[in-house]
């Protein structure tokens, strides 16, 4: 039966969870120790045959720290101990200070030397054991001052005296846990406090039989050999007959899941929390293979930090070689001090200090591997038994996943694969094809070489009025209402898309000529004449449309959208809301417009541009009292370009802004000079402006500035 300290030894593993707490406790458990330890010191030593000498007595307490046997389920690592055998021994036997330091020595040599503690750990047990000892021995001493074994009183007191030290001991072990987890199961500590004080008891009955006859049979002590031996193979017994049941338990439960459970993802979730109870485990995860070309490896898991649904995972290819490895070397304990560099590098990969690995097997080939790590509690390795249990387990779940249950994850994540491709292919607003798809779709018509192929390039004119007057969640239903019409006037087979902001395009499929692509160009053109109702406005708006025709492999995608694009720039020069078919000529007539464009943007920096005047008479005098500013453009190559030609390129760059600020500017400050040459009377001067300047919202105050810096009134 377990021992009050078994149950003082239940998690432990999860002492360190909250680090900041529990070693203030074990500080404060430390000096009620010493205290303790202190105040037992003044009691006298009690009369008994003989002494029990201290290193007889520490050895005792060793050898029960050592020989405890652990029972590793459900995360908890509940200890089966002797150790109240050499306790009792040592009140009849020996003074109370010696049994409290032959216990707090033996108890250190054993959790130091042979269970490896960490420092935390061995303060906590070496002060609880100190505290419970001193205690155990004070009580003692008071209920029973003469101590004679064959007495009820000192039986009576010696059994008082364990159970109130197992008690307080356990107290404060369910505090450390309620510290380091922030709860205590109630129902669960409840039941193992009545079974180890249920097996303290035993324990101390066991130890009485042994103080009398050491008392007044010394010689025949030895006799007890066998039955303290016996008491020890029963706790074995017990413990592994109790772990079988429990093994076989969480089997089924298991198997219930994955077979009855309605989602495999959640199912499998449940089966890792269950290994990562049983198996006393950090994390537990499931990576499973793909099942066909083009799959990707997937994995789900649980850990400390909560539970991962199942998620695609991109590895290079160094790791898919390393976990096809560990497929062959699977089931194994994954083991730091290894010298398998395999299982090394996979402790690496899974980010695991140690761990055990199993292949999930279909019937023909292996699907997946189980696998878990990070090993809790004081019994820090795994075993065999750990590893066919987790055997056991993997070939269950290989076996449920193997009969279809794994397709209804695969078939989800597959969906969702589908899912994330479309959204990035298609344009979020219309749910058309965006650019790249375009782009792809023309590119694979181009190369397949069998039929000629036709690409409409369409912007809407004056988009960005409407989107300034009406706003942008207008426009934005305009555009939708403009997919719509765009995607009624194609036929079968062709493909509408949005290639950004107001510019959609259409791949014409099988265009033996360019009839079939100027048919579908009309119609849209048609079609977009309608008015239309958005959001309680009637909006109206047009399109320009180049249309380009290539044959199959002729010439690259970029290269027919490009010269569709310069006939929809050619539309739009004559007049917009038409369209036209690409002709060569019209290359060089883009090619030319953009070197215009880009020789505009120097015109200022190089001062090319220069203002003439009409002057305006006065009938009866005939005098000049106004004079017009005319914007003149001196080319290097064209010579003296009119406004007509640069006009509204400036518009469309917004290079209109500075140079018709340069314009006024400059009027000014010819007018303040005319005066001084002339008749001397002011003379007016008028300066054309463009409406995109008086679009500006600072178009008023940069008239002011320019008057002032002038001086002009």
């Amino acid at each position: 039966m377990p021992g009050a300290a078994g149950l003082r030894r239940t998690g432990l593993t999860r002492l360190t969870a909250r680090v900041g707490r529990v070693p203030l406790l074990t500080a404060a458990l430390a000096v009620a120790a010493a205290l303790a330890a202190a105040a037992i010191v003044p009691l006298p030593e009690r009369t008994s045959p003989f002494t029990v000498p201290w290193w007889l007595l520490a050895g005792l307490f060793c050898v029960a720290e050592i020989c405890v046997v652990h029972v590793q389920f459900r995360r908890e690592a509940q200890s089966f101990s002797l150790s109240e055998v050499p306790l009792v021994i040592g009140l009849f036997f020996d003074r109370p200070l010696t049994v409290v330091l032959a216990y707090l020595l033996g108890a250190a040599v054993a959790l130091t030397l042979h269970r490896r503690q960490s420092w935390l750990k061995l303060a906590f047990n070496l002060s609880n054991f100190t505290v419970g000892a001193a205690v155990a021995v004070a009580l003692f001493a008071w209920l029973s001052p003469h101590g004679n074994p064959t007495s009820i009183e000192a039986c009576l007191a010696a059994l008082a005296a364990v159970a109130v030290a197992g008690s307080i001991q356990t107290a404060t072990f369910v505090v450390a846990i309620f510290l380091s987890e922030g709860s205590v199961d109630r129902s669960g500590m409840a039941a193992n406090f009545g079974l180890a004080m249920l097996g303290t008891m035993i324990n101390a009955c066991l130890a009485l039989i042994v103080v009398n006859l050491m008392w007044f049979h010394p010689q025949v002590v030895w006799l007890m050999v066998v039955p303290v031996a016996g008491v020890a193979l029963s706790y074995r017994a017990y413990v592994s007959e109790r772990e079988n049941r429990q093994q076989v338990a969480f089997l089924y439960e298991s198997s219930r899941q994955l077979h009855h459970g309605g989602d495999l993802d959640q199912a499998l979730l449940e089966v890792l929390k269950g290994s990562r109870e049983t198996f006393r485990v950090e994390m537990a995860e499931v990576i499973i293979f793909p099942t066909r070309d083009g799959d990707v490896i997937v994995r789900t898991g649980v850990n400390g930090h909560g539970s991962e649904p199942m998620r695609p995972v991109d590895l290079d290819p160094n790791n898919q070689r390393l976990i096809a490895r560990m497929v062959s070397a699977a089931p194994a304990i994954l083991d730091p001090d290894s010298t398998d560099p395999d299982r090394l590098h996979f402790l690496t990969m899974q980010g695991i200090r140690d761990g055990m690995v199993a292949v999930l097997r279909g019937e023909t080939r292996p699907i997946g591997l189980m696998v878990v790590g990070n090993r809790l509690g004081e019994v820090s390795t795994f075993d065999g038994e750990d590893l066919r249990l987790f055997e056991m387990l993997a070939a269950h779940t290989g076996s449920t996943l193997e009969n279809g249950r794994l397709e209804h994850s695969l078939r989800q994540l597959r969906d969702l694969q589908h899912q994330l491709r479309h959204q990035a292919l298609h344009d979020p607003l219309t749910g058309m094809a965006n650019r790249a798809l375009f782009q792809t779709k023309v590119r694979d018509a181009l190369a397949e070489g069998r039929e000629r192929v036709g690409v409409l390039f369409i912007d809407l004119d004056d988009f960005k009025t409407v989107n300034d007057s009406l706003g942008h969640v207008v426009g934005d239903e305009l555009l939708r209402a403009v997919a719509g019409r765009v995607a009624d006037c194609i036929r079968p087979g062709d493909l509408a898309a949005r290639l950004g902001g107001d510019e959609f395009a259409v791949l014409v499929r099988g265009a033996a000529d360019s009839r079939a692509a100027i048919a579908v160009a009309s119609r849209i053109v048609d079609r977009l004449r309608e008015p239309f109702h958005v959001m309680g406005a009637e909006v109206m708006v047009r399109a320009s449309i180049g249309i380009a025709t290539r044959e199959a492999g002729e010439l690259g995608a970029e290269g027919i959208l490009r010269d569709a694009d310069e006939a929809m720039y050619t539309a739009k020069g004559l007049g917009k809301g038409r369209w036209e078919v690409f002709a060569p000529s019209m290359h060089a007539a883009v090619l030319s417009r953009h070197e215009f464009k880009a020789d505009l943007h120097r015109a200022l920096e190089r001062d090319e541009l220069l203002v003439q005047y009409q002057p305006i008479f006065e009938v009866p005098s005939g005098e000049v009292v106004a004079a017009e500013a005319l914007l003149r453009w001196r080319h290097p190559r064209y010579g003296l370009v009119q406004p007509d030609d640069f006009i509204p390129l400036a518009e469309e760059t917004g290079l209109i802004a500075p140079i018709g600020l340069w314009v006024l500017e400059r009027a000014c400050v010819e007018a303040r000079r005319w005066p001084e040459h002339g008749s001397g009377r002011d003379i007016a001067v008028a300066v054309n402006v463009s409406a995109k300047q008086l679009q500006r919202g600072t178009f008023i105050e940069e008239i002011q500035q320019v008057l002032a810096r002038t001086g002009l009134k």
